[in-house]
């Protein structure tokens, strides 16, 4: 089993590696792409969307039903965070600049902002449980509250997004694009993925070193 775990870990590497030079490719060709057009932009933005919704729901589901009456804190945290994730994204699908009702600049301003909120949640999270692996066992009251909270705070977020565009940095402008201060967050929840990459790497190489440790301790004393 050790073994296995050890392969795989090699592969998801790999991997990993792969897609970040291929996206580091990618970005500093951003020029030379942004000239390209899809015909069918919207329903292919709306139908990636939708698949990452899915994702995301799936994440809160599974957690939160994971441990039954008695929940762990990290899969409490981490099934609420991702639920405000995934309808911050349904928000960022359905407010994209020509859907129905969402013609204007303004209304892509809404959407990116719904967007930066949706990932900087989720990579807070995840680096947020990478640099604390300290868990303990919460009371269903406390689950519940923490879900309370949370999906307060989301519906707060989304009324000043959607009736106070204004109060956040603009982050599209019409001819321009994105701005700077999208660029800035985008940038910053890439460092924050990688670092937490790196953290989640080391920790489950470490363990399994030490599994593999125990083994042949195991089979000395045999």
């Amino acid at each position: 089993m050790t073994k296995i775990i050890a392969k795989e870990l090699k592969q998801a590497s790999w991997i990993s590696l792969i897609l970040l030079l291929l996206s580091a490719l990618l970005w500093s060709n951003k020029t030379l792409f942004s000239g390209l057009s899809i015909s069918a932009a919207l329903p292919l933005h709306t139908a990636l969307e939708t698949a990452t919704i899915v994702i995301f729901a799936s994440v809160f589901i599974v957690c939160w039903n994971a441990f039954g009456e008695f929940r762990r804190k990290s899969s409490v945290i981490l099934a609420v965070a991702f639920l405000c994730t995934s309808i911050f994204g349904f928000f960022h699908a359905i407010s994209f600049q020509g859907m129905p009702g969402f013609p204007g600049a303004i209304d892509m301003h809404k959407s990116l902002s719904f967007w930066l909120f949706s990932r900087a949640i989720a990579a807070a999270t995840l680096l947020g449980l990478a640099l604390h692996r300290s868990d303990s066992q919460v009371s269903t009251n406390a689950s519940l509250g923490v879900l309370s909270a949370g999906l307060l705070l989301t519906l707060l977020v989304s009324i000043l997004v959607f009736q106070f565009p204004e109060t956040f940095p603009l982050s599209f402008i019409e001819g321009q694009a994105h701005t700077d201060f999208k660029m800035a967050n985008e940038i910053s929840l890439i460092v924050m993925n990688l670092l937490t990459s790196v953290l989640l790497y080391r920790q489950v190489a470490r363990s399994v070193a030490e599994t593999t440790v125990s083994h042949l301790q195991i089979k000395r004393a045999y």
